[in-house]
């Protein structure tokens, strides 16, 4: 296997590509013919281990230079075994070299050092010369080893920001005599910035960054992922958002809407205008940025699409930001940063961007390739092209990992993370070959890179070079939770190193947290935490007392601000007359489904009918435009049949199913229901919707056919100039206009009197409760109908919901046609309460004699009577004390309006609350225990 390999990587490798292992032999062929290490002393320090192609340059240096000195840090040369042993490697790699050395015939010279000058505490002392025993400890007091067991790794680098402000202000250390070690810097680094900047700390992160955050470097990879992925919503915006376009940020956000809202991705970026909405100012500047932002990128595809080669593809790119001036834009945006570091950083990843590029262009030239393969070879360059970053200052404490960070120079050494997993890393990743292979190849003489065993052992090394890194103190500390709150166990070198010093004290914040003074930003956050806790109950010394009183007299708007924070309970003010008038006037002119708006929550109904918050539009098909799309489709259909002379009793269902699908097909063809065709899933669901229609209009002529009642109009609104007038009423005063738009209205004689009945179509099953009615929260239809009875002279005689639902029937398989048909029927009985009146019950449903009513629900009995228990109707005194209750309500509701309160009360009612269905959950916060009850001033309390 080993030889094919060789033999393939031979013919299809070595003579187009070069990989970083072959510039070893590259330099080992080209040692014997350069005099440059000749008569030299070389010295080689803090390495770890060499590859069998670093030993053979290794040997021919040795052969060259006039002296060779090596450095290894072990205990003596005697090699035993890996697992017993941590100096197990650098002994390997010395005897190695002292075999070297003695097969080319050099003369070695060993010097041992013996004496330890690192370590100025008896503590480290200590501990360098026992962590590998298993018996010894140290009895003696311990004042130089610190162990902390934090809540979180917040919490753990709080602490060690705390320790780090008290060792430079009040024990004269500096900050680069200082160092923070870690196994896992990603998990670290985002806390360290934020915390070591409140406590004015400098911090200097011991890493390589990848490239691929660079901004430059993602503008190429978004215009790439926009090719790739055919102009997806994600990479168009990917690309505009990073910020080098002469497009502004208000732009790209308000496009972006426009683009939820819409469903544009893929090809409608390019072949279709943005005509969705009706032409205006904001149409048109849409388009306007369509055409900006398609234009260059088409004119780029075009230009490669004829030759989608590597070399055209660079060059192309290349061309597209010189072009567009994006290296213009980019440097503006570094200048504002202000940032020499920043622009350090950015010039240097311009040059290995450049440097990738060029690589592609010469090693793949010609080769044709897609935009997928492109970036993915673009972005694998990248990732080993990493950047590493020079300190901008001196004095900084240094964050590092083991393996990366060396410093020989540090006085106190943090630490953190030690906990199980984490330190030491666990390296479950064994490679291509797994151990067991390669303990094969060893046995045959093909050494390859270490066993992941082999690195766990090596792994105890970098601990013990970690713990012995510092000259005089040495902190310690690890988690009891991640930051989501999963509990991790700490490391079993915490348990080592208890037991070497059984005298060392373990502190904590996870029952206790010590709150600490020490610079003026750090000690305003702790004082804000330790008022919380005394509002909660805690005790308060009088040197937190002190500085309270410190900051609310000399920081006073900052803290007033701050205090009000702590102290929020999560009440809404009651809005002031001056702003209620802003919002609503003296003249409230409103619709009662918003005021059933606000019987359900008066915040929620503040923020989206007075401030008028709404969410972001997405292209969704929700509930909303379901009902709207049937309503509309109704109130058509009996357009069409009083526009065409038809009676509605007397059309058939093949009829209507043509009506229907004009009616329907002519409705999608619209910008307003473009939702519907926008996708295949909505097309399939408007196919559906078809159905539920269509059927729904042959109930509601169904229950017109045998009902004495007639249309007397359909969507019917309350207005000033219509059939029926705007509703109007006063309450203190102030004066109430109440619009609004019955779905039908029906209207019947009986004897020298007119009956009315109000039906409201709703896209799914509802009923009519009186409880709710009381609530204020099912008031519409009955303010209708009071409405229609005081403007004419028609009695009330019911008022019902009609649901246009996807009828579904159970067991349909062991049912006649007749009994489905009838099943169906019952499903679509209308829901209400109607006036119980025997006559007026036989208008509605003209061939019930007995039982159960499949238009109304009404129950006659044998005898003739309605059944109360199973009937939903209600005297005449009934309806006209409900209709002036239900004016009541509406006076109620308005005067709490227009007195400005705005309270958190979502209703609770039947395992219901206001709170199920509103989209502002998120921001009055109902229902969270955190938030206090009661706000009690400052200064009158402490």
């Amino acid at each position: 296997i080993i030889l094919l390999i060789k033999g393939y990587y031979g013919l299809n490798v070595f003579n187009i590509y070069l990989d970083e292992n072959d510039a070893l032999t590259i330099l080992y062929e080209d040692l014997d013919k350069t005099d440059m290490f000749k008569n030299t002393i070389i010295y080689i320090d803090e390495f770890l281990g060499f590859t069998n192609q670093e030993y053979k340059v290794f040997e021919k240096l040795l052969k060259k230079c006039v002296e060779l000195n090596v450095s290894v840090l072990t205990d003596n040369l005697n090699i035993s075994s890996f697992d017993s042993d941590i100096f197990y490697f650098n002994k390997k790699y010395a005897n190695n070299l002292i075999k070297i050395a003695t097969e080319n015939s050099c003369p070695i010279s060993k010097i041992e050092l013996k004496e330890i000058y690192r370590f100025k505490t008896d503590e480290l002392k200590f501990l360098e010369k026992n962590f590998n025993s298993s018996n010894s400890s140290y009895n003696s007091k311990i004042d130089n080893i610190n162990l902390f067991l934090s809540n979180n790794p917040y919490s753990e680098i709080e602490n060690v920001g705390k320790e780090i402000h008290n060792l430079v202000k009040k024990c004269g250390y500096n900050y680069n005599e200082i160092g923070i070690i870690s196994e896992d810097i990603e998990k670290y680094s985002e806390d360290l910035k934020v915390i070591f900047d409140k406590y004015d700390i400098p911090l200097f992160i011991d890493e390589k960054k990848e490239l691929n955050q660079n901004l430059l470097i993602k503008f190429i990879i978004a215009i790439l992922d926009i090719f790739a992925n055919n102009w997806s919503y994600e990479s168009v915006f990917n690309y505009l958002k990073i910020g080098l376009l002469d497009i502004s940020e208000d732009e790209v956000f308000a496009l972006e809407n426009y683009c939820r809202k819409w469903g544009i991705k893929g090809k409608k970026w390019y072949l279709k205008e943005f005509d969705y909405e009706d032409i205006n100012e904001k149409q048109q500047k849409y388009e306007d940025l369509r055409k900006k932002i398609t234009k260059p990128l088409l004119e780029l595809k075009e230009k490669i699409s004829n030759n989608k080669t590597a070399d055209q593809i660079t060059k192309e790119l290349y061309n597209f930001l010189i072009n567009n001036i994006i290296f213009k834009n980019l440097n503006n945006k570094i200048e504002s940063y202000n940032s020499i570091q920043i622009s350090d950083e950015y010039n240097t990843s311009y040059n290995v961007l450049i440097s990738v590029l060029e690589d592609i262009y010469l090693i793949f030239k010609d080769e044709k390739m897609s935009f997928e393969t492109y970036k993915n070879i673009l972005q694998v360059g990248l990732n080993s092209s990493k950047l590493g970053i020079i300190p901008a200052t001196q004095d900084q404490v240094i964050f590092g990992d083991t393996e990366r960070t060396r410093s020989n120079k540090l006085k106190i050494v943090f630490v953190i993370g030690i906990n199980d997993g984490y330190f030491p890393k666990v390296n479950k990743q064994e490679g291509y070959l797994n151990d067991t292979d390669r303990e094969l190849l060893k046995d045959v003489g093909i050494e390859l890179a270490k066993s992941s065993l082999e690195c766990l052992y090596e792994e105890q090394f970098n601990i013990y070079r970690v713990l012995t890194t510092s000259e005089e103190k040495l902190y310690l500390s690890y988690c009891s939770s991640e930051k989501d709150g999963t509990s991790i166990r700490p490391s079993i070198l915490i348990k080592k190193i208890k037991r070497i010093f059984p005298g060392l004290n373990e502190t904590s914040d996870i029952i206790n947290k010590n709150y600490s003074i020490t610079n003026k930003k750090a000690t305003f956050e702790e004082a804000l935490t330790v008022y919380k806790n005394y509002l909660d109950g805690e005790e308060i010394s009088e040197k937190w007392k002190d500085i309270l009183i410190y900051f609310s007299k000399y920081e006073n708007k900052k803290f007033t601000r701050a205090v009000s924070g702590v102290n929020y309970t999560n009440k809404a003010e009651k809005i002031n007359s001056k702003n209620i008038e802003k919002l609503y006037g003296n003249y409230l002119k409103t619709s009662v489904s918003r005021l059933e708006a606000y019987r359900r929550c008066p915040f929620s109904f503040h923020l989206k009918y007075g401030l008028k918050l709404k969410k972001r539009e997405d292209l969704k098909l929700e509930v909303i435009d379901t009902g709207s799309f049937m309503h509309e489709v109704i109130d058509l259909f009996f357009k069409y049949i009083d526009n065409n002379e038809l009676n509605v009793k007397e059309i058939d269902d093949t009829q209507i199913f043509e009506i229907v699908s004009k009616i329907i097909n002519s409705l999608l063809e619209t910008s307003r229901y473009y939702i519907f065709s926008s996708s295949a899933k909505y097309r399939l669901l408007t196919r559906r919707l078809k159905k539920i229609v269509y059927e729904s209009i042959c109930y509601i002529v169904y229950s017109l056919k045998y009902s004495d009642y007639n249309i007397f109009g359909n969507e019917i609104e309350f207005s000033n100039t219509g059939k029926l007038k705007t509703i109007k009423l006063e309450t203190d005063g102030k004066k109430v206009e109440i619009t609004g738009k019955i779905d039908r209205l029906d209207v019947a004689r009986l004897d020298d009197k007119q009956y009315v009945r109000i039906i409201d179509y709703k896209s799914s099953s509802k009923n009519l409760d009186l409880n709710q009615v009381e609530l204020g929260l099912q008031i519409q239809l009955i303010t209708y109908l009071d409405a229609v009875c005081e403007q004419t002279d028609l009695e009330a005689s019911g008022v019902l919901y009609m649901g246009l639902i996807d009828n579904i029937v159970k067991n349909a398989k062991n049912m006649t046609e007749e009994e489905i048909e009838k099943t169906i029927r019952n499903n679509f009985r209308m829901k209400g309460l109607i006036l119980a009146d025997i006559s007026v019950i036989k208008m509605m449903d003209n061939k019930l004699s007995i039982g159960q009513s499949d238009i109304v629900p009404v129950y006659i009995t044998k005898d003739g009577k309605i059944s109360e228990k199973k009937s939903s109707v209600i005297s005449k005194e009934k309806f006209e004390d409900l209709k002036k209750e239900v004016k009541q309500i509406i006076r109620d509701i308005s005067k709490e309006i227009l007195i400005g309160k705005i309270d958190i009360e979502p209703y609770n009612y039947n395992q219901k609350t206001g709170c199920d269905y509103c989209e502002y959950k998120s921001i009055c916060l109902f229902g969270d225990v955190s938030i206090r009850d009661i706000n009690v001033p400052f200064v009158s309390h402490l």
